[in-house]
């Protein structure tokens, strides 16, 4: 099997937008996806370490940006929008359990990995000759699942 290198724009990233069975619905619009994980750690240090520092993973935590271009179909009824984009808001706009979305990430060879997070959106914006600007901000919450492709 050899692997290969693969573009950015071929990860696909969806919110669930119905339960049982689920239902996936693509963000679109995007042109940046980037993750950040962090990591918090226990200070271990001691007097006996002899000036160098021990520490624990108490915690890992991660989070995906997604930026892009705010979808709008002007000619629709109602608000027009993405589906996904819209998805998206409508948890950014919640709060307490309402306010937690699964997601699912899937690369070019089918692996997925699901996973609930809060969201922040950033509210379409730009300069006078740019596209409107669509953004949003998960934190994950819990751990992510992970399943690979069936060949």
């Amino acid at each position: 099997m050899a692997t290969t290198k693969f573009l950015a724009r071929d990860l696909a990233i969806s919110v669930r937008t119905a339960v049982g069975p689920d239902v996936f619905t693509p963000i679109l619009g995007l042109d940046t996806l980037t993750h950040s994980p962090a990591t918090e750690k226990a200070d271990t240090t001691g007097f006996d370490e002899d000036g160098r520092a021990t520490h624990i993973v108490a915690q890992r935590s991660e989070s995906w940006e997604l930026a892009g271009k705010a979808l709008l179909d002007v000619a629709a009824v109602g608000e027009g929008k993405d589906p996904g984009q819209k998805a998206v808001e409508v948890l950014a706009d919640a709060v307490g359990a309402a306010a937690e979305g699964r997601f699912q990430l899937v690369d070019p060879a089918g692996n997925k990995r699901e996973f609930s997070a809060t969201v922040e959106h950033t509210r379409p914006g730009g300069g006078h000759n740019d596209g409107a600007t669509w953004g949003a901000t998960l934190e994950m919450t819990g751990p992510a699942v992970y399943t690979p492709s069936v060949a």
